[in-house]
């Protein structure tokens, strides 16, 4: 049983195993209508109109329970079929999406009652709690809130690809409507890049986080966040004014120039193939390289970059020496 990864990709798996338990009835005949909503918290909630988890099973609301709680090895718990996976890693069973989810809460509508029960890290909370009151519809809806102890503090709902996913399965199967909506999200303002700086340089697995550097120079002003933990080559992701700066090699030189003006040749060298740097200038009337804006070409900006990197640097290893650590483990050095 295999998601892939802790990221964004094995968050998305757990999706589309809830996403195929419902597609599962709409391709058996028992619904139609797919809803995925994600909530501004965090969760994902999907629904279904199908006849509702377990129905005609006299031990229903234990078997909910046990869904929910344990891994089976059997493609299906209750042996349903048609049976697909939806994703070319394979299904891994709501016991598993259960384990991986901090909250998960299960709602299942039946003709003359509906059961609600919750679930913490794939145990129950709590029984399952009956309602006795009609519904006018049928269905089954799972809300869960991926665990942050287990996904990555970068994971999250890739909704490009689910929506673009969602489209695919419809035009493959008309008998399936999907219902999809995002609930509003507000940004807050960031500090720094150094969240920037995670999304870019850490998908795969948790970081110290990068040492942020500011600058000014007449007017101009840059916010560089960087570490060493790098490999082979330098990796810059680079903005001016707000935009992509994806041509041109004004950053590397930049930088390189800024740690020659603290190390010697050779070390400067070495450390630069390490670098892993996020760098936003704002400069004013800034020259560009070509109709696309994609490179900068102003003398400002090496400039701006290498007084930033020779400046602040040294002051910054003062403070963080996970990062002194770095640059010593990259010069095979014990101390500065």
């Amino acid at each position: 049983m295999y998601i892939g990864s802790t990221g964004s990709g094995g968050l998305n798996h757990l999706l589309f195993e809830l996403i195929g338990n419902a597609f599962d009835e709409v391709l058996a005949g028992r619904g139609g209508t797919i809803t995925v909503i994600v909530h501004n918290d965090g969760s994902v909630e999907i629904g279904d109109d199908g006849p509702g988890l377990g129905t005609g099973r006299v031990d229903q609301e234990a078997f909910l329970t046990t869904m929910f709680t344990s891994v089976r090895s059997e493609p299906t718990a209750d042996g349903h079929h048609p049976h697909v996976h939806l994703l070319h890693l394979g299904g891994v069973g709501l016991g598993v999406v259960s384990a991986l989810s901090a909250r998960v809460e299960v709602e299942v509508r039946l003709p003359s009652r509906t059961l609600r029960q919750s679930f913490g890290r794939g145990v129950a909370e709590g029984p399952v709690m009956r309602v006795d009151e009609p519904n006018a519809t049928s269905g089954t809806s799972v809300r869960i809130w991926p665990d942050p102890e287990i996904f990555q503090p970068t994971a999250a709902v890739l909704v490009g690809g689910l929506y673009d996913r969602l489209i695919e399965i419809s035009n493959l199967e008309p008998r399936v409507r999907f219902r999809f909506s995002v609930e509003s999200i507000v940004l807050e303002p960031a500090p720094d890049l150094t969240e920037l700086w995670r999304v870019e340089f850490y998908r795969l697995g948790p970081p110290l986080g990068p040492v942020v550097l500011n600058g000014s120079e007449g007017g101009d002003e840059a916010q560089i966040a960087v570490d060493f933990d790098g490999w082979q080559e330098p990796r810059i992701k680079g903005y001016c004014n707000y935009r992509e700066v994806s041509e041109g090699t004004e950053l590397v030189d930049g930088t390189a120039d800024g740690i020659r003006r603290i190390y010697q040749s050779k070390e400067a060298d070495l450390l630069l193939t390490r670098v892993q740097a996020v760098i936003h200038l704002k400069l004013l009337d800034p020259r560009w390289g070509g109709p696309t804006r994609a490179r900068i070409d102003d003398p400002r900006a090496l400039s701006l970059i290498a007084t930033t990197v020779a400046t602040e640097l040294p002051r910054a290893l003062e403070r963080r020496p996970d990062i002194r650590a770095q640059i010593d483990k990259a010069l095979g050095t014990s101390d500065r």
